[in-house]
């Protein structure tokens, strides 16, 4: 790697390499090691759905007049937040999340089929979106910096369009 590929802040180096085939996966599922704790699992799933959903309908309360849309979309955000700090092995309640939400807030009169494949296409995007700023720019929550937050705002921005489109 080039100097001008890489940004060196502080002691962190940032690689804007993705790693190669899909040597990172066994260890983000050896992270969960769901057998153990499946009920903390389910239970930690199951709060962020009920949080999805809670800020999904709050932010109905002031939408546009003829357009029916609002500016902001906190449970987007949380859904970021999940996956960063818990791991991908929480990306099926994005889906989950997603769906209950379409069907019972927004009660969304299209075929399930086009609903499936749209909050799955949200999901995989937000999973997407996460691998990018773990493994891509070595986004780290816990030790956040200014480089970090140069990040968020240059990366994220960028794929919320890549997926919305």
């Amino acid at each position: 790697m080039q100097a001008w590929q890489r940004a060196l802040i502080g002691d962190r180096k940032m690689d804007w390499r993705i790693p190669g085939g899909a040597s990172w996966l066994p260890h983000e599922l050896a992270g969960a090691n769901l057998s153990s704790s499946l009920p903390a699992y389910l239970l930690t799933g199951g709060a962020y759905v009920a949080l999805y959903l809670a800020l999904e309908s709050i932010t109905l309360v002031h939408p546009f007049d003829t357009l029916g849309i609002t500016l902001w979309g906190p449970s987007r955000a949380v859904s970021l937040v999940l996956l960063l700090m818990k791991g991908f092995a929480y990306s099926p309640f994005l889906f989950v999340a997603a769906l209950l939400s379409d069907l019972l807030i927004y009660r969304e009169a299209q075929e399930l089929f086009v609903m499936l494949t749209a909050d799955g296409v949200l999901a995989l995007g937000y999973t997407g979106l996460a691998a990018l700023l773990k493994f891509g720019c070595r986004f780290d929550l816990k030790r956040a910096s200014v480089r970090d937050v140069v990040v968020l705002l240059v990366v994220v921005p960028g794929a919320t369009l890549v997926i919305a489109a």
